[in-house]
This record gives structure tokens, sequence and C-alpha cells, in this order.
């Protein structure tokens, strides 16, 4: 039954005190002076429907403590539960309005901003012409993922049943765009294609869902030949190149496959128009041979001394380009005058932005994956050769083991940073965690759009570290990462460090949107 009169737009505690609430989004103002959790909110369309018969009376009582719904909230308290039966069929009318609302949500605070230098990741978003926006297949992915991240954001169940709803049409319009060579070349098929990959970061719940996303990286990857050098032509086409790039650099480093030699040619004919003395230029052809090496050691292609070489080889050019990268790239480490749960160990970095950040993090994570595959093959010389294990070997050994332990430890220092921990204008550590979305980063990458850029670096820092203690760090911390920006894929990388469940240096490992 509909509900009549006038709504109050206030939180819940401050319509149960009844005073005058500021509205302020997340969290009103008079529940952070008083120190409470502001319940924010969340209920505001529940309360636009009153309910009277006794079916949805037992499914309120199906909800109490012991319940199936409730073992499932105490172990996600991000997981949207609700039975089948108690769901609310919005008014299709209000539903549009909420998904304004909704995208508004998601392009302020989950992607980043069209600010400075070309560095893509849907900074193009805001700067599409109406043309491309009003594609059907773009408005459907946009609404899908937007609808997903309110959803969890705010803790509206009926909202990410609509964001599937939404997920189901965007993948059939998707699929009839690529039966027409024309359509499936255009900017809002990839754009298309490149937010359902980012939907599958937010509702990802479970290990085996993480590679999920892939699909959706490699689907863009068989057609971003056919725009060819057309898509250098404007800003956003460049921006929008340059996230393909980033997406599927990582794609093919943590698959083990070449990164395809149409990319690397679009690319050789974009430096035309792009610095290419930026660091992040400069990393992507080093990544280009990470991908190469761990192609040709999954295909048996690398082994023995060899493989050692060629491994240690590239490492130095990753030394050399750490070593190269400009004055106002360098971070400082900041010690901490006591212990916080905020911080491993007793210091943590601050970098210009989290841009630079997430550069200095992904070179971390190419040399975490190549001192990886040195110390398991010095592992197969000492297990089937042991006469040919020197102490140079040992060495070696004992040399990229501390390697990857340095580098895994660099990367729990970003983390406060990442999270918006850190005081841009001093360095100094907040002593409480701020509001997430509440930041509007001047190097125009929102805190949780920063956040996208933590999660491969961070699983496998969780792959490498000895330590229980450092592992349930990385758990603990996954998951405050999920309960305050409601990305479902922070949960699955904590269930993979606390299970251990890393596979081996010849497997696939789970995909990790970029």
């Amino acid at each position: 039954m509909v509900r009549h009169g006038r709504l109050s737009n206030g939180c819940r505690t401050c319509r149960t005190r009844k005073i005058k609430c500021d509205q302020v989004r997340p969290a009103c103002g008079q529940c952070l002076k008083a120190g409470w959790k502001c319940p924010q909110y969340g209920d505001a369309i529940d309360r636009m429907f009153q309910y009277y018969d006794l079916r949805n009376y037992s499914c309120m009582v199906s909800r109490g403590p012991g319940s199936n719904a409730e073992k499932r909230r105490s172990r996600d308290p991000t997981a949207l539960v609700e039975p089948r039966e108690c769901r609310v069929n919005l008014p299709r009318e209000l539903i549009h309005s909420i998904n304004d609302r909704a995208i508004d949500f998601f392009l302020a605070t989950h992607v980043s901003h069209d600010c400075g230098s070309v560095r893509g990741h849907y900074g193009y978003l805001s700067v599409l012409s109406d043309e491309v926006r009003n594609r059907k297949q773009l408005s459907a992915s946009l609404s899908a993922v937007a609808l997903a991240a309110y959803a969890y954001s705010f803790q509206h169940p009926t909202l990410l049943e609509e964001s599937r709803c939404q997920y189901g049409r965007a993948l059939h319009l998707i699929n009839a765009a690529l039966s027409s060579q024309e359509e499936m070349a255009h900017d809002s098929t990839i754009i298309s294609i490149l937010l359902l990959s980012t939907f599958e970061t937010i509702t990802s719940g479970s290990p085996q869902s993480l590679s999920q996303c892939d699909a959706h990286i490699r689907g863009a990857m068989t057609i971003i030949h056919l725009r060819g050098h057309r898509m250098l032509e404007s800003r956003h086409g460049q921006q929008l190149f340059l996230h393909i790039c980033w997406c599927l650099s990582v794609n093919c480093i943590l698959h083990s496959y070449p990164v395809p030699t149409e990319l690397i040619a679009i690319r050789q004919s974009m430096g035309r128009y792009l610095d290419t003395s930026d660091p992040a230029w400069k990393l992507f052809d080093l990544e280009c041979k990470v991908a190469r090496f761990r192609a040709d050691v999954k295909h048996n292609l690398l082994h023995g001394r060899h493989l050692l070489n060629v491994a240690l080889d590239i490492d130095r050019e990753f030394i050399l380009l750490a070593g190269d990268l400009p004055v106002q790239w360098h971070f400082r480490t900041i010690a901490l005058d006591k212990p916080s749960k905020l911080v491993f160990g007793s210091s943590y970095h601050v970098y210009p932005d989290v841009w630079v950040a997430a550069i200095w993090n992904k070179l971390r994570t190419c040399r975490l994956l190549l001192h990886k595959e040195i110390c398991a093959q010095l592992g197969d010389i000492l297990a089937t050769s042991p006469e040919q294990y020197s102490p140079s070997d040992a060495s070696c050994h004992q040399s990229s083991f501390e390697a990857m332990q340095t580098l895994a430890l660099q990367i729990l220092a970003t983390v406060p940073q990442f999270c918006g921990l850190v005081s841009r204008a001093s360095g100094d550590l907040l002593q409480t965690e701020k509001d997430i979305f509440r930041d509007p980063s001047a190097s125009g990458i929102p805190t949780v759009a920063g956040l996208y850029f933590l999660f491969w670096p961070l699983l496998m820092a969780g792959c490498v570290l000895e330590s229980d203690v450092q592992r349930k760090w990385i758990v603990d911390r996954s998951r405050d990462i999920g309960r305050m920006t409601g990305i479902q894929q922070a949960f699955s990388l904590a269930d993979v460090v606390e299970s251990h469940n890393f596979l081996d240096r010849k497997a696939i490992v789970p995909g990790m949107e970029g």
C-alpha cells in the first residue's frame, strides 16, 4: 500500500529524536556531532510503502536472529539479503529517478575525472557526446554498474535486483552490436564492455568470481583492432585507449599471455600525441616484457638458467625505471608516533597523489611476480639437481625472497593513502576513518575510484608474504574496504588471502579489474 502524506528526508536517528537533520550524505552532521553511526537514508524507499498482510509480516520475523538471512549478514555486513517474497516492486517512474541519482553517485565517486593529463580510467565519461551517451548498450551498462554501486553503498536490495536486470539487458544489446562491424567498433560498445567489467568487480562475492570480469576485458581486446588509429583522434579516444591498455596489461600478466601486437602497434602511433617520457608510458613497455616472460614460462619455452637470466634482466630494467622517476614522483616515509590498526608496522608512505602510488604499486607487483618465479625456479633446481645448486644460487634465492618481502611491505605502506586516511595538506595520518565518499581529490581521482588500483597489488602482496600477522592485516583491511565502499571484490580478495588459495606459478591467477 502506498504511503500518503509528506515523507521526511532525514535519517532515522534524527526522526526518532524529532530534531532537524541536515541530510548531508552519507552521514548527517547531527549524528557525527553526537558520536553515533548515522543510519543514513537507506530506508527512504521502504517508508514509501506500508505492509499489512501476514505474508510480509512472516518475512519480517524470518529476518530475526538465527535466520539464514541474519547469518549471511553476520559474515558480510554489506550482503544485501532480502527474501524474494518480501521484495518491493518499485514503480518504474521511481526507479528512473533513482537511476539518475545512482549514475550521478557512480560518476562522482567510482570513476576518475577528466583533470589535467590524459590518464584514462573513465575520465572520458564526463565529456562524451550525446550521440555516444544515448546509445542503448551504453545506457544499460552505465545503469547496471551505477545501480549496483548505489545498492551496495546504501543497502537497497531491490535496486541490486534492478541492476542485474540492466546487466542482462546490456549483455543482450552488446551481443547485438557485435553482429555489426560498424556497431562493434563504436565507442559506446567498447565503453559498455569496460563498464560491465566494473560491474563484476563491484558485485563479485566469491573467490571464484574474481576472474569473471576478465571475459569482458578480453571482449574489448577482440574488437580494439577494428578502431585502430581512429581512437587517437580525440582526447576522449586517447583516454579510452589508455584505459584499455591498463586493463589489458594487468590481465595479460595475470593470465600469462602476451599483450596483443595490435595493441602495441596502436600505442606506438599514440606516442605522437602523448608525453612518452611519462613514467606510466615507460612502465607499459616493461609490462609487455613481463607478460611475454610469463607466457613463455607457462608454455615451457623458458626454463632453467635461461629463465633466471631473463627474469633478472627484466628486473634490472624495473630498478632503473624506479631510479629514473622524477623528483615529483618520489614518496615520503612517515613514522608513526604510536601504533595504529590503519597502518601495518610503524610507518606508511605518502605520495603526491594516488595515481603516482598506483604506478609505483604496478611496478612493485611486476617485480614481485618476477622474483616469485626466480625463487620457484631455484627451488626446482635444488629439488631435482642438488649437485648443480651453487652458493651463488642460494644467495640469489635469498635476495629474491627478501626483495619479495620488501616489495610486499611497500605495497602495504600505500594502503592508508588509498583509503583516504592521509591528510593531503600535511601527510599526517587521520585519527579516525572518514567518509570515504566525501573526498574531492585534487588529482581528479576520488578515494573510491583510487581503490580499484589497489586490489591487484594487495592480492599479490598477500600471495608472497610469509607472516600470518601480515596476511591477517590484509584480510582485515580488505574487508574494511568492502564495508566502506560496497565493492564486493574486496571481500573476495580477503577470502583468497585468508584461505591461502593461491594458484601455482603455471596456473591462471584469478583476474582483478584494473
